[in-house]
């Protein structure tokens, strides 16, 4: 983490035009209870916002056996600063399906590279791995086990050492989108009962003495799903087909979908910033997509899950992912998805991966650093604060336009922080942001508040390759901050305050 100057320069230009007339004034009146439409069901879950790591990053994330890395703990430690809690992680991804497992490997990973430059055509892993994952430090693991390279057998014998050794294990994946080669969902479904079946016979058999690491307490948890391109295989065709329908001693825990907001896949056309951060085109795409399913598994009482996610598939585009605008386009898409009801998301890292919110080693020359959208990641955090009762909504935006957006956090049904966020395109400049370039959203506050405090999520723009929070600028580490956070505050007047957004940044406010 560095503190630079124009994190403070963008700061005081943004209090310098409070009073000046944008060019898109908007207001935001926010309920003194938490509105029903558009707000997460319940308690959003602490640990709602989660990374997905890589199957074959593993070791890199963590550090070999006994080698801490210390850049990725320091940033693990940066994630649950507000939140006091580990994160989830999600270990899985293409390479999931490529690996075998050799319980006399004396090394961690041993990698065989084909074509693809980003990520490994297979692994063979040792016990070994097992220490590295239980060095990233997550809090609860959903552990990837392959469906593809593995008999039925050797993957129950994989699930017994994983189980053994790897802390906090909360749910089993089986295979990574897998869809391609079952004939229908039905043929998926019946095939998962049998691996799920198989592993929990296997774990019961190794009993809880074996697997106390994992924290395994004699119901094997599985986490169903994970399919990424076909819809019949989504949410509602897998309780269609009877996905829920158990019959062992196991049960269903989450039904995952993945999910990019753009390619760069073979063929794919790539999105502009603008697009990969509207507002208004994100929340078409996960409500056209997403609903029916996420209707669908809460109906059947299952919780949905958006277990890998980032901007653009196949490891992202350099020149877009690691842009600040990927930055507002990660805090604006958990938002989305915790107000349609998610019950948790996972953003997708690897190695050398474009989206990755930080690159945890030296790849040749280009030393382990920081992206913008790991400062997201730290706002998302704050929002939802550390009480375990935060319920979220969404509140319109009068006035604006769709690209403006704003969210509430509701503790024990009581308004304690909004964010504000305009999705509006700005790029980096090298004279100051004229007053077109904002927005001033007067913030009708809620019965009783007295003050308003902000931090501000920022860059020079969102071409830029680095990202501020709350003035300071993470970018060659995640160290915790030496100055104090930049806070912002607002003097009410008639119930209401005035906060200045610029296009392509966000504030978080809180209220006392």
């Amino acid at each position: 983490m560095i503190n630079v100057s124009w994190s403070l320069l963008f700061i005081q230009i943004c209090a310098a035009v409070l009073a000046a007339s944008a060019q898109k004034p908007a207001s935001v009146s926010i309920p003194n209870t938490l509105p029903k439409t558009n707000s997460s069901i319940g308690f959003l879950d602490t640990r709602f916002l989660g990374l997905s790591i890589e199957f074959s990053s593993t070791v890199d994330f963590g550090g070999e056996p006994g080698q801490v890395n210390q850049f990725t703990a320091q940033c693990m430690s940066g994630l649950s600063r507000t939140t006091g809690l580990g994160l989830r992680l999600r270990i899985g991804g293409s390479t999931e399906n490529h690996f075998t497992y050799h319980e006399n490997q004396t090394t961690a990973i041993n990698a065989t590279w084909g074509s693809n430059p980003d990520q490994p055509s297979h692994v063979d892993i040792g016990p070994g791995y097992w220490t590295s994952l239980n060095q990233i430090g997550g809090g609860r693991i959903v552990l990837g086990l392959s469906g593809e390279d593995t008999t039925p057998q050797e993957q129950a014998g994989v699930a017994v050492a994983a189980l053994s050794a790897v802390k906090h294990v909360e749910q089993i994946e089986v295979g990574n989108e897998v869809q391609g080669h079952y004939a229908n969902v039905s043929a998926f479904v019946q095939d998962m009962h049998y691996y799920y079946n198989n592993i929990t016979v296997a774990l019961k058999a190794a009993g809880k003495s074996k697997l106390k690491a994992s924290g395994w307490n004699g119901t094997t948890v599985f986490e169903a799903g994970d399919m990424c391109c076909d819809k019949t295989f989504f949410a509602a065709g897998l309780i269609g087909a009877g996905i829920n329908n158990v019959t062992g001693d196991y049960r269903i825990g989450s039904i995952s979908s993945h999910d990019y907001a753009g390619s760069a896949c073979s063929g794919s056309i790539p999105i502009p910033l603008s697009t990969l951060m509207s507002h208004a085109t994100n929340v078409k795409h996960i409500v056209g997509r997403d609903t029916g399913d996420i209707a669908a598994a809460q109906a059947a009482k299952i919780p949905w899950a958006q277990g890998e996610t980032n901007s653009i598939s196949c490891q992202g585009a350099a020149g877009t992912s690691d842009t600040f605008a990927a930055s507002i386009w990660t805090l604006d898409w958990a938002l989305i998805l915790a107000t349609r009801g998610a019950a948790r998301v996972n953003f997708h890292s690897g190695t050398n991966y474009r989206y990755a919110p930080w690159q945890p080693i030296l790849i040749n020359t280009t030393e382990a650093h920081v992206r913008p959208n790991y400062a997201a990641m730290l706002a998302f955090q704050e929002f939802i604060g550390a009480s375990g009762k935060a319920s979220i909504a969404e509140i319109p935006v009068a006035g604006g336009d769709s690209l403006l957006a704003a969210y509430a956090v509701y503790e024990s049904n009581v308004p304690a922080r909004v964010v504000l966020i305009d999705t509006n395109i700005y790029n980096t400049s090298p004279s100051a942001a004229p007053a077109s370039a904002f927005t001033n959203f007067t913030l009708t506050l809620p019965t009783g508040v007295t003050q308003a405090m902000g931090k501000r999520l920022t860059a020079p723009g969102a071409d830029a390759f680095v990202g501020s929070w709350a003035g300071h600028t993470y970018q060659t580490d995640c160290s915790p901050a030496t100055l104090p956070d930049v806070v912002e505050t607002y003097a009410p007047s008639d119930g209401a305050v005035t906060v200045s957004v610029r296009h392509s940044e966000a504030v978080v406010i809180s209220f006392k």
